[in-house]
């Protein structure tokens, strides 16, 4: 949520702030201090537990659905709602029914974190990785019904898109902890 708050109470949540290490409980601790005089909802995530198999099994996050208002879509939120999702429980999981707009945060924000594996979730093992800088990637990810439409072509990297009937809902890509800084 976005809340409005004078310039006092700003200072005063800062002052709370700085008894934390974890900026995310820093924020959620200062904000219980007081009371928010306007609150508006600007954006909703739902994600569910996802087992990852590799030498041992580690479960982390999987998008289910992501939706920002779009008065604050160019803002950065969900990068950094992933980002502490990421931090919070070890592993990112994208959703097995990527959007375009999914697929636009994905590449335009998530990959640069670094290699990003490519798992398959029918066979349960990792099956590649792909990197910001690889052009065109040496995996594609993501597959692009042939039926898409092509106004909204604009907003794919095509180069990392396989053109088909068969849709890639097996497939799912997953960031951990060591991408972050």
């Amino acid at each position: 949520s976005y809340c409005h708050f004078n310039e006092m109470a700003l200072d005063g949540v800062c002052a709370v702030a700085e008894d934390f290490q974890d900026p995310y409980e820093a924020a959620n601790e200062a904000l219980k201090a007081f009371d928010i005089e306007d609150e508006i909802l600007i954006g909703r995530y739902a994600f569910k537990d996802f087992e990852v198999h590799a030498e041992e099994v580690k479960v982390g996050k999987q998008i289910k659905g992501a939706y920002v208002v779009p008065d604050y879509q160019e803002s950065g939120i969900s990068s950094f709602v992933y980002k502490h999702l990421t931090k919070k429980y070890g592993l990112l999981i994208c959703d097995n029914y990527q959007t375009y707009m999914g697929h636009m945060l994905w590449v335009l924000s998530i990959l640069k974190w670094g290699i990003i594996k490519v798992y398959d979730c029918v066979e349960k093992k990792f099956i590649g990785d792909v990197e910001y800088k690889d052009c065109p990637a040496n995996l594609k990810p993501w597959s692009i019904p042939f039926n898409f439409p092509m106004q909204n072509e604009k907003y794919l990297r095509l180069d990392m898109c396989v053109r088909t009937d068969t849709q890639f809902h097996n497939i799912v890509l997953v960031a951990d902890t060591t991408l972050l800084t």
